[in-house]
């Protein structure tokens, strides 16, 4: 019964590789399988293995009628696996192993390129193989003997093959594929230029050994799909079962083999313009069909770590997915969610990644905090499409104020965030954005009580807990959100200013390189401490019994007051200096923050700051030194700026 079953599914053929590029048409590569992805390692192996078969037998003949018979008659076939096809009305399709049959291709190109120096060059008697008969393997022709298709056809490689035939090195590849075939051609290349020419003679007789015993000795089995409906299973199954096909490439089988024949070909196109442009921005689509999956359909940690590696096992099991999808048997729905929801949601999800889409996406990058893209793409939805601008800003802007609050209070741990990402990326799923919002505060707020940080029952907001005493240990404890806080800082006083320029503002087209999150970098910003460790420095931290208080010292020259943010190596210029010798280097930094502290910005300017915002100059002790009592005066003055940011911006918003 197994048998029957097996013969009326497919069909096995034994064909050479003479058979299977002499044929009048041309294979079509289907929409079911994936890009051109072979590289220089399976390249290499395919040719070592042909050559390490070849050079089993003998070459004892020169004549090229000879040369045939003997390697028909005494050289050992190889067999190179299978490959799947179905036929339609007008042409046969590859389901699977369009990678060696594309290659092959390009070896096909390479060989007929050599004959055609070969053809070229009138110095040697011995005949080879014409490129003419060659070229027959290659590429179909019109009536008018012009190349019409490859004989491995897809319509987006035609030009990379034609560039390589032709010689074309201007030839630019717009995708990864296209890049593929021109690189695989180079290795090919490369490795029979030193397989057959010596001392710039190509060895006529090794070359028709060699296109002998390719065309007619190499073997691959062709098995036919004879029932339609059975390809996109087939497909999956060959290929989920260690051929190495990626998710997005099985899924994207699964969704537009079930189509109708009239909308697969613009389902395809959809798909592979979606695809063109993560690879244009040099973005991994998995990536984002794991968050998209996550984001509409993940209620809780475990379904979240479900969506990861092989999430397209999810979507069959997924209840709330299959629905999606109209249990992948309503063929017009799957349409219209493939070329409305995904498509739109994959856009979204690359004008996130790489678009200056909002500032506050541009500030939560800063701190890579990836899962406001979570958010994002499950709050918006697609009827948002043209106006999700709006839920753009508000969600990057509530997310960066729940995030930035949690560390401010030091009560951020990354576990304990990650808890709070699942309840929220469930709970403001297609919802506006009061109940989003809402929904922020209600999950900070109760997360207050429980750690006791706040009264039960006294706050709704998260912009109510900003009172000074909670705030007044404001602490450098994580290096770049310390520097996430003068940058935003800085922001917000040259707004305040009307405008006034400084470093940070005149560079926010390149705001991400300049916050240096690797700290790597010489000309960026670096966090200054403005007590440095030396002999004067100690007195300050020294008591009535001259010891030294090695904890007081840390605990004050780590409070973000005691902090400053500065441009390139000036920290290190200034590093081990007191105060007083620090000045030049706050008045020269191009930071307002700075600038402020130690009175270059002038009381005109001052003036436009909002009633309350009263900054103190410091200046140093006679001593040259920073009085201790200017620390506590500076976390004042700084809550005064956070609260601005992070909580007066988000009072009396009309949503």
């Amino acid at each position: 019964m197994a048998e029957k079953t097996i013969e009326k599914v497919i069909s096995p053929d034994e064909k050479t590789v003479f058979d299977i590029f002499n044929n009048n048409k041309s294979y079509f590569i289907d929409i079911y399988q994936r890009d051109y992805k072979w590289g220089k390692v399976y390249v290499d192996t395919l040719l070592q293995d042909i050559e390490l078969r070849f050079e089993l037998g003998k070459r004892e003949q020169t004549d090229p009628n000879y040369i045939l018979k003997d390697v028909t008659a005494n050289f050992e076939p190889y067999f190179l696996n299978t490959f799947l096809t179905h036929n339609t009305s007008s042409n046969t399709y590859i389901v699977d192993g369009q990678q060696r049959l594309t290659t092959f291709l390009l070896i096909l190109i390479k060989i007929y390129c050599l004959l055609k120096d070969i053809k070229s060059d009138n110095k040697v008697d011995t005949k080879a193989y014409s490129p003419e008969f060659i070229s027959k393997l290659i590429f179909e022709t019109n009536p008018f003997g012009e190349t019409a298709r490859f004989k491995i056809h897809n319509e987006n490689r035609e030009a990379a093959f034609k560039a390589i035939l032709d010689n074309d090195l201007a030839f630019q590849p717009t995708d990864q594929t296209q890049k593929n075939i021109v690189i695989n051609y180079e290795v090919i290349s490369k490795w029979y230029n030193a397989y057959f020419i010596k001392d710039n003679e190509i060895d006529r007789v090794k070359l028709n050994y060699y296109i002998s015993y390719i065309i007619n000795k190499l073997v691959i089995i062709e098995i036919e799909i004879t029932k339609p409906n059975d390809v996109p299973m087939i497909f999956e199954v060959v290929n989920d079962r260690g051929m190495g096909l990626k998710p997005y490439e099985i899924l994207k089988g699964k969704i537009i083999g079930i189509l109708e024949d009239a909308n697969k070909e613009n389902a395809n196109n959809v798909w592979i313009n979606m695809q063109n442009a993560f690879y244009r921005k040099g973005l991994d689509i998995d990536e984002f069909f794991k968050m998209f999956f996550r984001a509409k359909f993940a209620n809780s940690e475990l379904d979240y770590k479900k969506f990861e590696d092989k999430y397209h096992y999810e979507i069959y099991r997924n209840d709330s997915i299959k629905k999606y999808f109209g249990n992948f048997r309503n063929k017009k729905k799957l349409y219209d969610v493939l070329i409305n929801d995904i498509n739109y949601f994959a856009n979204l999800y690359i004008r996130l990644k790489t678009d200056d889409i909002s500032p506050y996406v541009n500030y939560n990058k800063l701190l890579e905090q990836d899962q406001q893209f979570l958010l994002l793409m499950s709050c918006i939805t697609y009827s948002d499409k043209g106006k999700d601008q709006g839920k753009i800003d508000a969600i990057s802007k509530k997310f960066d104020q729940f995030h930035s609050t949690l560390r401010l209070l030091d009560l951020y741990e990354s576990s304990m965030f990650q808890t709070y990402i699942h309840i929220l990326n469930k709970g403001i799923r297609n919802k506006g954005i009061d109940e989003a919002y809402m929904l922020f505060d209600k999950i900070f707020i109760s997360a207050l009580e429980i750690l006791q940080v706040i009264e039960p029952g006294k706050y709704s907001k998260i912009e109510d807990v900003y009172e000074y005493e909670r705030f007044k240990n404001i602490y450098n404890r994580w290096l770049n959100f310390s520097k996430y806080v003068f940058l935003r800082v800085e922001i917000v006083l040259s707004q305040l200013l009307k405008g006034k320029p400084s470093y940070v503002v005149n560079n926010m087209s390149s705001l991400e390189h300049i916050f240096n999150k690797t700290n790597r970098k010489t000309y960026a910003l670096h966090l200054e401490h403005m007590y440095a460790r030396n002999e004067k420095n100690n007195i300050l931290f020294t008591d009535t019994d001259d010891i030294f208080d090695e904890r007081l010292f840390y605990s004050t020259r780590n409070k973000l007051g005691a902090v400053l943010l500065l441009k390139d190596s000036h920290n290190i210029s200034s590093g081990n200096d007191i105060y007083a010798d620090k000045l030049a280097v706050y008045s020269k930094s191009d930071i307002i923050w700075n600038q402020i502290l130690v009175g270059h910005i002038n009381d005109i300017d001052l003036k436009k700051l909002p009633e309350g915002f009263s900054f103190k100059i410091q200046k140093p002790d006679t001593n040259g030194l920073l009085p201790l009592s200017a620390i506590d005066e500076r976390q004042k003055e700084l809550f005064i700026l956070i609260k601005y940011i992070w909580s007066d911006t988000f009072k009396n918003i009309q949503m």
